[in-house]
């Protein structure tokens, strides 16, 4: 198959498409599900167990993340209207953000968690963009031509963010957007997601749209010119943020490793993970970015007979430590809570997990 992007990244955009239009029944359980104290967990007696999302008659959607350490951002259904609302976690007490004729398709959170985008679909090729701040206030709204897209936020500046709109025969465009200025603007890119780099570069993985490669060089390009700088070779996946860049790369057969840079492209810790395929390409391990250096995966575990089992670990990719928080984790998206210390989990991101103590909670 040309386009080797698309080995790698249509298949967790997929799984993400899917998973937004689950429907799981909520539990009645009050307690947290305790992991066996095999697993290394502690005792819940002393734990503030998270309150449940309580939506009244109006149909929970699903949970879209973290807006600060004790909040979280979620949609529900109201008849022909969605809502978006926050809740803080430890007192139950929600209030509305955001109220949409249309259904939200999805809720991409600023690194800085102060901007909000609330995508919803007016038609199958239309999408429509609405910028938010994290009190509700409105910013922003665009319509863009799309399928589908993607939004990468700039995590140098809070009113800007790169979109990529996808046609329905997946040809690409991507903007530049400034919700301050409110300003749209063409990028020229050959490759379809892009992230900033700074104020004036983007990142992006150059596929050989000949070959099948199974990784490719990650390149720095000038938004307003030509200029572009080979970055690191054989990399699968990557993300940028204010302090530093994350890179997976394809070490070898059946392993690749995660490589932590600072501010200056220095290496300043990394450590090896399994790397999984499918018949579509890469399965590439869920992952998230906390503050004070916090980074948490769900990745493989070695084979052991014959059967893919996972784990979800946290490592400090200043001091290098690297903690295994649950040994048999099911393989669902993760979002590290903006101190670090919770983790929302599931397709719906529906769980939290305490990282302290490594029990998990409903909150649905």
């Amino acid at each position: 198959m040309k386009g080797s992007w698309k080995s790698v990244c249509i298949l967790p955009l997929s799984i993400s498409l899917i998973a937004t239009g689950c429907q799981f029944s909520s539990s009645d359980q009050k307690e947290p599900v305790k992991i066996p104290k095999a697993h290394g967990h502690a005792s819940s007696n002393h734990t503030s167990i998270p309150k449940k999302i309580n939506a009244g008659e109006e149909q929970i959607d699903k949970i879209a993340g973290w807006i600060n350490d004790e909040e979280i951002v979620f949609s529900t259904l109201q008849g022909t209207q969605s809502l978006l609302k926050k809740m803080n976690v430890k007192s139950g007490s929600q209030s509305i953000l955001y109220k949409s004729p249309s259904v939200i398709s999805s809720v991409y959170i600023s690194p800085d968690q102060s901007r909000l985008v609330i995508h919803s679909s007016l038609s199958n090729k239309k999408a429509e963009l609405h910028v938010i701040k994290a009190d509700g206030s409105e910013l922003y709204t665009i319509a863009l031509p799309s399928t589908e897209i993607h939004i990468a936020w700039n995590p140098f500046n809070e009113d800007q963010f790169l979109v990529t709109t996808f046609a329905e025969d997946w040809s690409f465009r991507c903007f530049a957007v400034d919700s301050k200025e409110q300003t749209v603007e063409d990028v020229n890119s050959a490759q379809p997601f892009v992230q900033w780099h700074s104020n004036e570069e983007y990142l992006y993985l150059d596929w050989d749209q000949e070959k099948t490669d199974k990784s490719a060089p990650l390149m720095s390009k000038q938004i307003s010119g030509q200029s572009k700088t080979v970055i690191k070779n054989r990399v699968i996946e990557f993300k940028q943020e204010e302090d530093g860049l994350v890179t997976l790369e394809n070490n070898s057969s059946g392993e690749g490793k995660y490589t932590f840079y600072d501010k200056d492209l220095r290496e300043i810790g990394s450590f090896k993970v399994p790397l999984l395929e499918s018949m579509s390409g890469w399965i590439l391990p869920q992952t998230d970015n906390g503050s004070n250096h916090k980074f948490a995966a769900v990745i493989p575990n070695y084979k052991r007979d014959g059967n893919e089992t996972y784990q979800l670990i946290q490592y400090n990719w200043k001091t290098g430590k690297r903690t295994i928080i649950i040994k048999d984790s099911p393989n669902e998206p993760i979002q590290l809570s903006p101190g670090g210390n919770w983790c929302l989990m599931g397709n719906r991101l529906e769980k939290i997990i305490n990282l302290e103590t490594k029990e998990i909670f409903n909150l649905l």
